[in-house]
């Protein structure tokens, strides 16, 4: 059995301030769901640091280093054409595709790695269920802790989300497992 218990309040200010109480309470999952980006919403809620910016730079790097190579192998390698006198591996005229390689690579990667990072697509969330949680989009804040043992009470984080005037729902769902 998974259980969400969802606090839910109507302006950002508050939003940070409950994210920032429940975060400390250190009990479950904390999760934050607003209509637009809130400034001081990702440090409210401790979230850590995205790795997408690290997917980006492995794709880059893995882009120029293709795309090098490629020119090596073909040009000076498998099909060596010597033009003028120049060298069969140059550089400096690797560099265009080399580079363009590396953006496509890091925009693919990044892409592909938000996605797999956020779990999207996601068709359904056990949050759907909770009355009004298509108001998220609109014009409310939600915060949500996520508790995966059944032993942990969730009586203090329901107290700490009414003392801060968030309405407070309990989304209970059955695994299979």
């Amino acid at each position: 059995m998974i259980r969400f218990v969802l606090g839910e309040v109507t302006n950002a200010d508050a939003a940070i301030d409950v994210a920032r109480a429940i975060a400390k309470l250190g009990i479950g999952e904390v999760d934050g769901y607003a209509p637009y980006p809130v400034p001081g919403f990702d440090e409210a809620l401790r979230l850590p640091k995205s790795r997408v910016p690290w997917i980006v730079l492995g794709g880059g790097l893995t882009g120029a280093g293709v795309g090098f190579f490629l020119q090596w192998l073909l040009n000076g390698w498998d099909y060596p054409i010597n033009v003028a006198g120049r060298p069969l591996v140059s550089a400096p005229a690797f560099i265009p595709v080399t580079f363009e390689l590396g953006v496509l690579f890091s925009a693919i990667s990044g892409v592909l790695g938000f996605f797999v990072l956020s779990n999207l697509p996601r068709v359904w969330h056990p949050l759907f269920e909770a009355p009004g949680f298509e108001r998220a989009t609109l014009d409310r804040y939600f915060i949500s802790v996520r508790l995966t043992d059944p032993e942990v009470d969730a009586a203090p984080i329901i107290r700490a989300f009414e003392e801060l005037g968030a309405r407070v729902t309990v989304v209970e769902v059955k695994t299979t497992s």
